[in-house]
């Protein structure tokens, strides 16, 4: 079985194609406000889950599946999703796993992009 693509190769084209400068600063923007704001919600999510706030994991699952969204990153966008219809059937059973899945995603994509934009953009 193939591994997904972590990145979105189209939806990384489109954010190109919007920054008219060289050097993939929107890209570089968008990377820097996913890398920092994510690990907020990862704790937002490990706190709601131990309090067993199904609208907190939700919200914090939804924060992340936009972000995800936004950078093409798809097994992120789908972990997060799911951890969302979790947490709005209210039932956190798998929440353990859908946080660590997320946490892993997580890793992928801001790797990924760490080596996109690390190369001056080339790739």
């Amino acid at each position: 079985m193939p591994s997904p693509v972590i990145l979105d190769p189209a939806i990384i084209a489109e954010l190109r194609s919007l920054d008219p400068a060289p050097g993939d600063g929107l890209l570089r923007e968008l990377m820097a406000i996913f890398v920092h704001d994510t690990p907020p919600r990862l704790t937002e999510m490990e706190r709601s889950l131990n309090g067993g706030d199904a609208v907190a994991f939700g919200r914090a699952a939804h924060s992340i599946k936009g972000s995800a969204a936004n950078l093409g990153a798809r097994e992120l966008h789908r972990a997060a999703d799911e951890a969302e219809r979790c947490a709005r059937s209210g039932n956190l059973a798998d929440g353990r796993a859908r946080l660590d899945e997320i946490r892993a995603e997580f890793t992928r994509a801001r790797e990924a992009l760490g080596v996109m934009v690390g190369d001056g953009g080339q790739r």
